[in-house]
């Protein structure tokens, strides 16, 4: 199973490691999207395994051939894009729950923290959205 392509940062907070996992939806050069976000989990290293046991579990329960390759995008499964073109609707909004659930499997509420940041484009002139969000 993989999350996707972005890289992950590491961050250290005391004397913790804590890995950053960031993903963006929205084209920063598309003028008909308004909008660019930018969400992600930061997560104590000690905690990846139980959130990655979590979500293999759910891709297990797709019916896709070979599990272990399938991507977790939420817009393309909404969507029916791609592979989950296959899947009914009701099955890939279960698949999207069950994966934000996961979050469930971490222990104790120093280790994980999600987030997100909506950026409007139309609103930051001529500042770089992903520049913007990160701030």
């Amino acid at each position: 199973m993989r999350l996707g392509p972005h890289p992950a940062a590491f961050l250290f907070h005391n004397r913790h490691m804590y890995v950053l996992y960031l993903d963006d939806a929205g084209s920063v050069t598309n003028p008909k999207e308004r909008h660019f976000v930018l969400a992600g989990i930061a997560i104590n290293e000690q905690q990846i395994h139980w959130l990655g046991q979590e979500l293999e579990r759910v891709v297990a329960t797709t019916k896709h051939h070979t599990p272990s390759s399938l991507e977790l995008h939420g817009n393309q499964i909404l969507a029916g894009r791609n592979w989950w073109r296959s899947v009914d609707k009701e099955e890939r909004c279960r698949i999207i729950r069950d994966s934000l659930l996961a979050a469930q499997s971490l222990h104790g509420n120093d280790t994980w923290c999600l987030f997100g940041v909506i950026v409007d484009k139309t609103q930051i002139g001529d500042e770089d959205p992903v520049e913007y969000a990160f701030e």
